[in-house]
């Protein structure tokens, strides 16, 4: 084999094995940064689920108040710093008593 073949098939075989490592090192990183994304969304996720149920159980304890009324005071209040806007208490005043928008507040604090 010719000597200028040769140094082309090493540099080929160089530029892909660069390739490969740079390839496999994206992959590690895509790797850890999804495990590291699973791990942290997951547990954010757990905790508001848990302070979601608190919420509606405390609630429901105490009060009948609609499914989808109370899950709409419950999400906005914990995402809204344990506060239930004063737009949501305008918009479900006439079904809601003040004691329940109280209840979910002081729950939602009381579960961080």
């Amino acid at each position: 084999m010719c000597a200028a073949l040769q140094e082309a098939l090493r540099a080929e075989a160089a530029r892909r094995i660069e390739a490969s490592a740079a390839a496999t090192r994206a992959a590690e990183f895509s790797l850890r940064m999804a495990l590291q994304a699973l791990e942290v969304d997951l547990q954010q996720e757990t905790r508001y689920l848990a302070r979601y149920d608190a919420v509606k159980r405390a609630v429901e304890a105490c009060f009948d108040v609609r499914n989808n009324t109370l899950a709409t005071l419950i999400h906005g209040a914990l995402q809204n710093d344990n506060v239930v806007s004063r737009n949501r208490r305008r918009q479900f005043e006439g079904q809601v008593s003040a004691e329940v928008f109280e209840l979910i507040e002081r729950t939602a604090r009381d579960c961080e």
